[in-house]
């Protein structure tokens, strides 16, 4: 049996050896046959699963199994983009990036192969209230923020001494109230770390 080769396929011409004939027999005519074999063709694209917004851009690689350039399309145009292999972040957000070989005269198609980049913004987190209250004061508001306006969540660790409803932070008597700060989550910003306040509730009659 004949293998066919893999690649760099062009054309095989086949013919059959020509038959004069004789008396009896008219002569055989000659037959050409000319066909094209197609090589396969795949194509390997690995991506980071996330990228820094702040990297503004990033070079792409791929291969295809005929040695043929692969070419790089974004179907999120709104949040990342590609010229050429170079693939440029805008916002925060799904980056959708589809890699394609269309082949040549000898070589098939490649089938598309499609990547999700995680495109991920950074927050601040600012957390500083008082270092003393005074009891009688009874409630107090806090007051952390978000560099990206995240909401912010509110935890006592100390609830004996105070307690927390939303931003609002009620005394219940004298001594240390620990609160914990943090920022509600986004799967597209950077997890950011949570800030403990330590505040020291006076009782000023005592």
């Amino acid at each position: 049996a004949y293998e066919i080769p893999k690649r760099d396929w062009s054309s095989d011409v086949c013919s059959s050896d020509l038959q004069v004939g004789d008396t009896y027999t008219d002569p055989m005519q000659r037959y050409l046959l000319q066909f094209s074999l197609l090589a396969s063709n795949e194509i390997t694209f690995a991506a980071p699963l996330q990228l820094p917004l702040k990297s503004a851009t990033y070079t792409l690689a791929a291969k295809a199994s005929s040695g043929l350039n692969v070419s790089f399309a974004s179907s999120t145009q709104k949040v990342c983009d590609v010229n050429g292999a170079t693939l440029s972040l805008f916002t925060r957000g799904n980056c959708t990036i589809v890699a394609q070989q269309n082949g040549d005269t000898y070589v098939l198609p490649a089938t598309a192969v499609s990547v999700n980049i995680s495109i991920l913004e950074d927050s601040t987190l600012t957390f500083t209230p008082p270092q003393q209250l005074a009891l009688a004061l009874k409630t107090y508001t806090l007051a952390a923020t978000s560099s990206l306006g995240l909401a912010i969540i509110y935890t006592s660790s100390t609830p004996l001494i105070c307690t927390v409803d939303g931003a609002t932070l009620s005394l219940l008597t004298r001594g240390n109230c620990t609160i914990i700060a943090s920022q509600a989550t986004d799967p597209f910003i950077t997890a950011t770390p949570d800030i403990t306040a330590n505040i020291a509730i006076i009782d000023e009659n005592a």
